[in-house]
Order: C-alpha cells, then sequence, then structure tokens
C-alpha cells in the first residue's frame, strides 16, 4: 500500500518542518547518510517519495543548502521547479531527483506537480510522480521561517 501525504489537522494551511533521517546501507553498493529530512504536518516525506535519494538538506556545505533553499522561494512573477530530493550517493543532479513546481498564491507558497528530473542529457525532462500527492499549501510566512536556517 503507498503511502500518502497526511492530511492537514486543521483547515489552514500545511506545516513545514524538517526532521533528522538516515539512509540506511544495503551493503556494498549503497551508503548510509544522514540527512536532515522535510516533514509536512509533523510526518516525514522521505517515506513517501520512497527511493533511494535524500534531501537536499543536512549533508552538504551551507552554500550548498543555501542554494537549494532559495530555489524553493518563490518570487512574485514566476513559479519555478526546486529540488527536493538528489542522489544518496553523490548528490548529483545529473544522476535523477524529485522535484517540485513552487508557487506564490497569494499569501501561500504551493508545492505542486512533483516529478522525478534528469538534466544527464542538458534536455530537462520531469516524469510525473505515480505516488500519491495532493498540493502541498504553506503560510508564506511560516515556511519562510522553516527554511530560515538554510538561507
Amino acid at each position: 500500500m503507498a503511502v500518502a501525504i497526511p492530511p492537514k489537522t486543521t483547515s489552514g494551511p500545511d506545516a513545514l518542518s524538517f526532521v533528522s533521517a538516515t539512509r540506511r546501507t544495503n551493503g556494498a553498493s549503497q551508503t548510509g547518510r544522514s540527512f536532515t529530512d522535510f516533514a509536512i504536518n509533523g510526518h516525514p516525506l522521505h517515506p513517501i517519495i520512497a527511493n533511494d535519494n535524500i534531501s537536499v538538506f543536512g549533508w552538504g556545505t551551507r552554500a550548498i543548502e543555501r542554494t537549494y533553499a532559495k530555489a524553493l522561494i518563490p518570487t512574485e512573477r514566476s513559479d519555478s521547479r526546486a529540488a527536493l530530493y538528489i542522489c544518496g550517493e553523490c548528490g548529483d543532479l545529473g544522476c535523477g531527483y524529485f522535484s517540485v513546481k513552487v508557487t506564490l498564491v497569494d499569501d501561500c507558497v504551493v508545492w505542486s506537480e512533483p516529478g522525478w528530473e534528469d538534466n544527464l542529457f542538458r534536455e530537462q525532462t520531469v516524469t510525473p510522480f505515480e505516488g500519491k500527492w495532493r498540493d502541498l499549501w504553506f503560510d508564506r510566512v511560516q515556511y519562510r521561517t522553516a527554511l530560515g536556517y538554510y538561507l
């Protein structure tokens, strides 16, 4: 049975936070990694994505984390896509990564259109995520506060 994004417990927006997580080793071909996972309404997001990737936070340099955090901040004028999970072995986007469309709607930041991206051949392609997903709506102020450590 596929794991789904947890429902909201209130009528308000979703809440973004972060939790410590570990990618376990499978022996010879997979390195264990500690990272910081996204949590939606208190529930880790990694089990929903269900892959060997790790989040973009909690393992790299501050400069790398800042770059990923800035990509998660939408602007008034445009939508963008931002990476959430990357290769757990090397962190290279060319290995493929999980991303979402990030949009500003009134006082909310919305994550929608999740998918797997691969820019290995210079042509950006997005394969839609086939798991259970609903758009996530975050209060703009709470969202930026949650990301504040990485900015």
